[in-house]
């Protein structure tokens, strides 16, 4: 193998593992999203909940 071709696929390969990395970082933020998301819900979600019904109350039938 010529020193051209080492060079060329030594170039390959790293970009390769740095694509990887970036995938791997999008998917780690990805999930501390849907994280707080779902912390967020479960939190405030029986206010949410709790407001609708003394609106809902408050309206004539």
């Amino acid at each position: 193998m010529r020193s051209s071709d080492r060079k060329e696929v030594s170039r390959l390969l790293s970009y390769a593992g740095e694509r990887g990395q970036g995938l791997v970082e999008y998917a780690l933020i990805l999930l501390l999203v849907v994280l707080v998301v779902i912390a967020v819900v479960t939190l405030l979600g029986p206010i949410v909940g709790n407001m609708f019904s003394k609106v809902n109350s408050k309206i004539p039938q």
